[in-house]
């Protein structure tokens, strides 16, 4: 049974937490384990990370990442970087080791700049509202398996925010995403509120007007604690403007998504910095989490998007996903 498997055959599913069209669910770890790592906002505030443009003329897709610290870094598919020429979102989870230099891959999240407010990008905070998260995970999944790169579609990215913006009444000079948050910051603030922590739980399940929408998974409990505030905000703001509607979800409907991710077909890569890449693909999710350190330190999952159009980028097809995870193995280092 791989890791990947054990861990998520491992978890129980604590009770749910409602807040208007919100539920989330805890997810409890039999065995939680200390993080080896430092969170972005520990390693930023001990000033011993510095994530800055490439060189002078910046490259819109690429980032370059310096930990000067002693311990790894640990950087979260969709968490938010502000500052410098333009800001970006983190296309996939990152473990930087110890004393390193990366290249790490970006999308742009703020269409109409590109001057510097800063030399360095500083946290926002918050990762990436789910829906975009969810298509740029599906995207960054298909570039792996295509040609072995993890860009995102750049242009649908603008695209979905521009329709973001649009649906929630924001008005903003150069298309930035994080202008959503800022519009909505009061309630926003009353979803992060509702919800809290619970003893063992290392991650956390959503769903939105009584419907499964995804799960992020940590190692340690310190870790989901800190990125709680951040999650709840993803999901919230796809919500927070909808109808209250009767919350129908269960704690069955959590364990079959659970067990379902748990028998996908599973693709792994050669990770960014430390540990490996699993990509997974199953009927209704798809998802992605890093192993290192002979555990799973993040995984993040979310339901399709079946009613949108078919498109070669948000939506992989499942059979080429299978063939391809059949010969997966020239993939595993």
């Amino acid at each position: 049974m791989s890791i990947l498997e054990q861990t998520l055959k491992s978890l129980r599913i604590g009770e749910a937490q409602h807040y208007r069209n919100l539920t989330v669910f805890p997810l409890l770890s039999p065995n939680p384990k200390n993080a080896f790592y430092m969170t972005l906002e520990q390693a930023l505030a001990q000033n011993s990370l510095h994530i800055t443009e490439v060189d002078e003329g910046g490259s819109v897709p690429e980032l370059l990442l310096k930990n000067r610290g002693e311990q790894p870094v640990l950087l979260l598919d969709g968490e938010e970087l502000i500052g410098a020429k333009q800001n970006r979102m983190l296309n996939l989870t990152i473990l930087a080791p110890a004393n390193s230099t990366l290249v790490i891959p970006v999308s742009c999240i703020e269409q109409g700049r590109w001057h510097a407010h800063s030399h360095r990008f500083d946290s926002a905070g918050r990762v990436m509202y789910a829906e975009l998260r969810a298509r740029k995970l599906g995207q960054v999944s298909e570039a792996l398996h295509r040609r072995s790169s993890r860009s995102a579609d750049q242009s649908s990215v603008w695209q979905n925010i521009q329709c973001k913006l649009g649906e929630k009444g924001v008005e903003s000079y150069s298309d930035c995403a994080s202008d959503l948050y800022g519009h909505h910051q009061h309630s926003l603030h009353s979803y992060i509120t509702a919800f809290y922590t619970t003893a063992g739980q290392t991650g956390v399940a959503f769903a939105i007007d009584g419907k499964v929408a995804g799960i992020d998974l940590f190692d340690s409990e310190s870790t989901l604690q800190s990125a709680l505030s951040k999650l709840v905000k993803s999901y919230a703001l796809e919500c927070f403007d909808k109808p209250a509607q009767q919350q129908n979800t269960h704690a069955h409907d959590i364990q079959h998504m659970l067990d379902e991710l748990a028998s996908a077909e599973v693709a792994q890569f050669t990770a960014i910095g430390m540990g490996h890449d699993l990509r997974f693909n199953s009927r209704h999710y798809r998802g992605a989490a890093l192993e290192a350190d002979d555990r799973i330190v993040h995984l993040c999952a979310f339901r399709k998007h079946t009613t949108a159009p078919r498109d070669s980028e948000n939506e992989p097809d499942d059979q080429r996903f299978a063939a391809f995870s059949q010969r997966r193995n020239r993939f595993f280092h």
